[in-house]
């Protein structure tokens, strides 16, 4: 009996260390480090290493799959090489992250490489420039980075099998990606719209599979690649007619070009739950089309989200309300401007963008002035910014009803409306309906067209 106790426990313990060799320690020390955590984010994982106060961190993680990982560290990001039973320690000054990051332990001289790498792209891809090459040109800059690559790993003695089998992988994928891209960047580059690359410049690509659901699960390259692939078949189909809605081509095209599966699955869920979809008209096609897919329940939901919010703000609906402070520290709400049709700009002090659109409001306030249209203007900023607002709406001699919402981003009005992002246009008729949820911006000729569509209808309603 004894000795069978005794043989048990050594089994046990055999087992945990088998099952430790399994785990991969990740280590470290961050100077000028302000952040009390560190992650590492990878093959669907996420994990969260906490930093003492002298900026070391450890721990061990039981992660699924070897390949590339993200570490990030505050704001800053990098690619990483983990194995299942290696080691990596990472140093890093925070305040220089690309140019210091240094690593040691079993997996030392992969990622030394990795980091090495970062540095040579960022020295040498003007991409720009590289795009703007003739096709010989072009392509003989992608070789030449090829064999520099080459050289990297060579100095950083890498000699593992299987990293080198994925870099190798990797280094392809983002060599297609780049020619996929080239007819479209070319144009850019050198403002040649009517620029065909020649017969047989894809040639390289022809045994490329698009289709490898574990490369799609295992590479960012390869996932970006597939994005290409994709991109370049609907941007031929828009060229072909115009007048087709984005978002449905989208969704016809990989629903043409992928079985039901995980490919499939995620790249329609990551566009549809983003800004693939949107309150018009082919809302319900789209989301029907998507349904018909079979989605993983995680990924129905997601959509799910952005779907039940943006069936309530189609066309026709009656609007969200909202009651603002208005500059002049009166309130504003939306059933104060019936009885006209109301232009809204969601915008923010520190939105580039917003700003930009600032001169072409401006002009269509004008040219539509005393016309039945009032233009409303809802600041997202935060509480503490609210003199800036006053400041910026007083430079910038700014008209129209100036509201700050009531908070920020998180205002029922603006969750109501699934703002993403901004600026946000939106117009709602003289009955408080919704005309369009996502509406032209002032610098978009369409907006004048509806406008003065809009105003057309109620003349001739009031004519009747």
């Amino acid at each position: 009996m004894k000795y069978f106790i005794l043989s048990l426990v050594a089994i046990v313990i055999v087992s945990c260390a088998t099952e430790n060799k399994q785990h991969t320690i990740v280590s470290g020390t961050l100077t000028n480090n302000s952040k009390d955590i560190v992650a590492v984010n990878g093959h669907g994982e996420a994990y969260e290493l906490k930093v003492d106060k002298e900026g070391n961190f450890k721990d061990t993680l039981n992660i699924s799959a070897n390949g590339y990982y993200y570490f990030f560290a505050g704001r800053e990001r990098t690619t990483i090489y983990l194995e299942k039973g290696k080691t990596l320690n990472v140093t890093v000054n925070t305040d220089e992250f690309d140019e210091t990051i240094n690593y040691s332990g079993d997996l030392a001289n992969e990622n030394n490489y990795l980091a090495a790498k970062y540095l040579y792209n960022e020295a040498n891809r003007d991409m720009q420039s590289l795009y703007a090459k003739e096709e010989a040109q072009f392509k003989n800059a992608l070789s030449s980075s090829s064999k520099s690559y080459d050289s990297i790993l060579s100095a950083n003695n890498v000699t593992n099998t299987a990293f080198l089998e994925l870099e190798k992988d990797d280094i392809r994928y983002a060599e297609a990606g780049n020619i996929l891209n080239y007819e479209t960047y070319h144009k850019y580059a050198t403002k040649n719209d009517s620029f065909k690359v020649s017969e047989g410049f894809y040639s390289s690509l022809k045994d490329l599979n698009y289709k490898d659901t574990l490369a799609y699960k295992n590479s960012e390259v390869y996932r970006g690649l597939v994005a290409t692939h994709l991109n370049t078949i609907i941007s031929k189909k828009q060229e072909e007619d115009s007048t087709a809605n984005y978002s449905v081509t989208f969704v016809e095209t990989v629903n043409d070009e992928y079985a039901n599966g995980t490919i499939k699955d995620n790249v329609l869920t990551n566009y549809l739950s983003g800004y693939g979809l949107r309150p018009d008209e082919h809302l319900e096609k789209i989301y029907s089309t998507y349904i018909s897919t079979n989605p993983t329940k995680e990924n129905l939901e997601k959509v799910n989200k952005r779907y039940n919010v943006l069936k309530d703000i189609t066309p026709g609906k009656i609007s969200p309300e909202f009651s603002f402070e208005n500059i002049d520290g009166s309130t504003t709400s939306l059933k104060d401007l019936s009885g006209n049709y109301v232009y809204i700009d969601v915008w923010a002090t520190w939105c580039g963008p917003c700003i930009a659109e600032i001169p072409s409001l401006k002009q269509v306030e004008k040219d539509y002035h005393g016309q039945p249209v009032k233009f409303v203007s809802i600041s997202i900023d935060n509480e503490k910014d609210k003199q800036k607002w006053k400041a910026m709406i007083e430079e910038k001699d700014l008209q129209g009803i100036q509201l700050f919402a009531d908070n920020n981003w998180e205002s029922k009005f603006v969750q109501d409306y699934g703002i993403q992002g901004i600026p946000r246009f939106i117009l709602i008729d003289k009955k408080g309906h919704i005309v369009s949820a996502d509406a032209p911006r002032p610098s978009n000729p369409e907006l004048r067209t509806k406008l003065d569509t809009c105003l057309l209808y109620t003349s001739d309603a009031a004519d009747d």
